[in-house]
């Protein structure tokens, strides 16, 4: 389960999150957003996602959260 928790996420995650911040006129310093921008970014994600029938793995915003650099969801 660890293995799980620490594997990185498809490249697409990461480009669906800057799309989502820039969409959202957040900009594209993931890195920086406040945790309140960077929780809707977390949700334009899941949403872009499920409408992309794509399965959402276990624990994938903590995953995409390290994977872009920040430290807490």
């Amino acid at each position: 389960m660890a293995e799980e928790f620490g594997s990185p996420l498809p490249r697409d995650w990461r480009d669906a999150a800057d799309t989502a911040a820039h969409n959202l006129g957040f900009g594209r310093d993931l890195t920086g957003l406040p945790a309140e921008h960077w929780q809707r970014v977390l949700a334009a994600v899941e949403a872009r996602m499920r409408m992309k029938g794509v399965d959402l793995p276990e624990n994938w915003r903590e995953r995409l959260t390290r994977q872009v650099g920040r430290e807490n969801p």
